[in-house]
């Protein structure tokens, strides 16, 4: 059932405090990525993108088996 389908879907509150703990390990996680990109060869950049993007592909078919 969709959100918009319950009786009471206009009665949703966001609560960040469920997701701030998250947040900020993604933040941080983010800034050491950075960190590590402006220290790499363009090449070695490169591979890590190529990696990360197959990675990603490979979890995503994951989901859809």
């Amino acid at each position: 059932m969709w959100n918009w389908q319950r009786k009471d879907w206009r009665l949703f509150k966001y609560d960040k405090s469920v997701i701030s703990e998250l947040e900020q390990k993604f933040l941080l996680g983010s800034g050491e990525c950075f960190g590590i990109l402006k220290h790499i060869s363009y090449n070695q950049e490169t591979m890590l993108k190529i990696a990360l993007i197959s990675d990603e592909a490979l979890k995503t078919s994951e989901i859809k088996a």
